[in-house]
């Protein structure tokens, strides 16, 4: 996605603010048109009553998906994620992909349908708290900022943070009707911090793959195996394999040139953007008052009243009042002097206060900040600075250069594909341009871009082309060879392996409900199902002892979900069984439970809030029609 903003913005660091800052403010059913200003026309994905998601909009939003997967495992363990299957939920990037575009895009016409829009002024402060202040410096007005962003006009840039705001007032909106009762908070506490004591019965997975293997299977068993599994998920299909040429071009290939004038006028059309060295930054003097109360607000009022009375007779006494008066201890024992600061970096209040004096030892008018009461003096204001044309000229060199070579290029590649010219022909080109040529030997679709180019050209001999790291490539299709269903001799030992391994999942289920079902002691049930039996002392989730048991497999999330004294758990985790009992819980612990009740509450809130929004988009699909385009999904099955 980052590749795609337009040279407007070139500064890597830049770039993955603006575009965190977009997507938390802009609606989906504006970013596929965002896309197709970047990529052109692509394939759908997704297609909800007319709205459509492109692959590149989709690609993206599984990369996304699959760094908040890995997030989810660095901060609670790589047995996390248990807890989403064992719900039945999907913790495919596809899958998740899917539902999250498909929900953001449901949302945005059920704000549409209720007439849900927003003063437009709103809609540009929030764009302007998102975006960082190095970009705003020069860029006041939305039709600057369409520009910089790579949007055709300031409505177009309006209507993108619209979207995203009405999502986030929806959810927000029903989010109002969430109470979370007090006996809930306990639970929540008793699960994550009250300490616990659990007796563990393991059902260890090669126990049972040890008993089925004892039995010779059949060649009519593994026959209707191998059949089963080939209808319900193409089990054993081989995949497609394809064989073609690959030709690298560069720019340097391309015999690509740029002159001083061209790097000059591009320097100065984006220095505000790129090459700013320092912000427009002010220093200050403060004297701040803080109150409690309105009451005592009103009397502090009063008395800022009264020094900036005094101030404006007499400027040069504002270091000896904020000292006397000032409530900012750090600022105060300094006569209220500031580090200069840019926008962005104080509260909004504050810093229109700051920015608005014009000269320096200017006092501002008394003003109420999120601190107290306050009084500043302008002492400084530093101006741009930007790097020096020398300093940056071989990158903007760079490019200009790129940015010549891909149109140039794709004006070329997209004559040779519509035109179907001969392969001679394009052989002839590619050699004349010094292109690098390779041949592609029966590779399958592992879902990188060049597999996805090869396996989109439709026949044999087909063309097509795209870009990768400052580089154009061109791919030409000779050979196709068809998914298939292989014979059951050609892989047998696979097919015995996996119908082994069914039948040994089964026989564990069935031991684990039996036991389950038998209402004996633990010590009992050791001894009859011969497997072991593990007691924990008392501990609470975050304890080393928990993190051990996490390591052996133990689903210790869904075990202190357990309340009540002799409650029992059975689970399926990791391939292995586990019989789980709640043997004690500590005494309940209220100092301890109030000082971490709102947390608590804020943590159950949020839980309650995606369960809601779940459900909400749940209720809108029913009035939808909703596609998949399972052709072109086919081509990402193969992401985890």
């Amino acid at each position: 996605m980052i590749s795609s903003i337009r040279r407007k913005i070139k500064t890597k660091g830049t770039q993955v603010i603006i575009w965190i800052a977009l997507f938390s403010l802009v609606g989906v059913s504006s970013i596929p048109n965002l896309l197709k200003r970047f990529f052109g026309e692509t394939d759908w994905i997704i297609d909800v009553d007319g709205t459509k998601v492109s692959r590149e909009e989709f690609a993206n939003k599984v990369e996304e998906q699959k760094k908040y997967l890995e997030y989810f495992k660095q901060q609670f363990g790589p047995m996390a994620l248990n807890l989403f299957t064992s719900a039945g939920l999907s913790i495919n990037p596809k899958d998740l992909a899917i539902q999250a575009l498909t929900g953001e895009i449901l949302f945005n016409k059920l704000g549409k349908q209720i007439n849900l829009q927003f003063d437009p002024d709103f809609i540009k402060q929030e764009l302007y708290k998102k975006l960082p202040p190095q970009l705003l410096e020069g860029a006041t007005d939305l039709q600057s900022l369409s520009y910089m962003l790579g949007y055709p006009n300031a409505q177009a840039l309006q209507q993108s943070v619209e979207n995203g705001l009405r999502q986030t007032f929806l959810i927000d909106l029903a989010a109002g009707s969430i109470y979370v009762p007090e006996f809930e908070l306990k639970n929540s506490y008793n699960s994550t911090h009250a300490r616990k004591k659990f007796s563990v019965l393991v059902f260890p997975f090669d126990k049972y793959l040890k008993e089925v293997k004892k039995t010779i299977l059949s060649k009519d068993e593994l026959k209707k195996f191998f059949d089963e599994q080939n209808q319900k998920e193409k089990k054993y299909l081989i995949p497609e394999k394809r064989s073609g040429i690959k030709w690298e071009f560069s720019p340097a290939s391309y015999g690509i040139k740029v002159n001083e004038k061209e790097i000059e006028s591009y320097y100065n059309k984006n220095k505000r953007s790129e090459f700013l060295e320092n912000p427009v930054r002010v220093q200050v003097r403060r004297i701040l008052l803080k109150f409690k109360d309105a009451k005592d607000k009103a009397e502090v009022m009063k008395n800022a009243q009264k020094l900036y009375s005094e101030l404006v007779n007499d400027k040069t006494k504002f270091a000896d009042f904020a000292k006397k008066y000032s409530q900012d201890k750090e600022s105060a024992s300094k006569g209220g002097l500031m580090e200069a600061f840019a926008k962005g970096q104080k509260n909004p209040i504050f810093e229109k206060a700051a920015f608005n004096l014009k000269n320096d030892n200017d006092i501002s008018p008394v003003f109420e900040s999120d601190e107290g009461i306050e009084i500043i003096q302008r002492i400084s204001k530093k101006p741009l600075t930007f790097k020096k044309l020398d300093e940056v000229k071989s990158k903007i060199r760079e490019t200009l250069e790129k940015e010549k070579f891909n149109k140039l290029f794709s004006i070329d590649m997209k004559r040779f594909i519509n035109e179907s010219k001969e392969s001679k022909d394009f052989n002839e080109f590619a050699k004349k341009k010094g292109a690098k040529e390779n041949n592609i030997n029966l590779m399958k679709n592992d879902n990188s871009l060049l597999a996805q180019k090869l396996f989109g050209i439709k026949s044999e001999n087909g063309l097509s082309s795209y870009f990768e790291n400052g580089k154009g490539y061109a791919v030409r299709l000779n050979k196709i060879e068809k998914s298939y269903i292989p014979t059951l001799d050609s892989v047998l030992k696979n097919v015995e392996e996996d119908l082994y391994r069914y039948k040994a999942t089964l026989r564990l289920r069935e031991q684990l409900k039996k036991a389950k079902n038998l209402k004996k002691s633990f010590e009992d049930l050791k001894k009859e199902f011969d497997i072991e039996l593990k007691t924990t002392p008392l501990i609470n989730k975050n304890s080393n002892e928990a993190e051990k048991l996490l390591k052996d497999g133990i689903p210790v999330n869904l075990m202190f979900g357990l309340n009540k004294v002799g409650s029992i758990l059975d689970a399926y985790e990791n391939q292995s069984g586990f019989l789980i009992k709640l043997e004690q819980v500590e005494e309940f612990n209220k100092a301890k439970f109030d000082e971490k009740k709102e947390a608590l509450r804020q943590e159950v809130f949020r839980k309650r809030k995606q369960e809601l929004e779940a459900s909400l988009i749940a209720s809108l699909k029913k009035n939808v029609k909703i596609k998949n385009n399972e052709k072109i999904l086919q081509q990402f099955k193969n992401i985890r």
